[in-house]
């Protein structure tokens, strides 16, 4: 079987595993695409963001290959700002959703605009999210 198809991706700033399976989210910024970063500083790293990519139920077989999974983020001309290396990802039990989370720390990012974070699945591009980095006016300056 494929990697099952993704429906959403949470991003946060940190996300942490739970007993029980359950993933406990800090700093939600929100569901992309409808998320917007707002930073003080294009000089400084993004300290923590993590994305939670949620997927369909997967019916695992004897056959499956194993899946190595990634995450690439690129900025608003296409330029590469980050890529992990591969992690091989176990399959979910039958009939559970798929969940791939991601953090990474201290994340340059150069301009303001849209991003893409890509989860790459076997070398392969498998799905791309959008979200918004913006800078916050200084203090004390009206935002327009």
């Amino acid at each position: 079987m494929p990697f099952p198809a993704i429906n959403e991706c949470l991003v946060c700033e940190i996300v942490r595993g739970e007993q029980g399976g359950k993933l406990s989210l800090l700093g939600f910024f929100g569901i992309a695409p409808d998320v917007e970063i707002v930073i003080q500083n294009l000089d400084l790293p993004v300290a923590n963001l993590a994305f939670v990519f949620l997927g369909v139920a997967y019916q695992p077989t004897p056959t499956d290959p194993p899946f190595e999974i990634s995450i690439r983020i690129t900025d608003p001309q296409n330029v590469l700002v980050f890529e992990s290396p591969p992690a091989p990802l176990s399959a979910p039990a039958p009939g559970n959703r798929t969940m791939v989370a991601a953090s990474i720390g201290n994340l340059r990012v150069s301009t303001v605009g849209r991003y893409r974070v890509s989860l790459i699945v076997n070398g392969q591009r498998h799905t791309d999210k959008t979200f918004d980095i913006r800078v916050s006016p200084p203090v004390g300056q009206q935002i327009s």
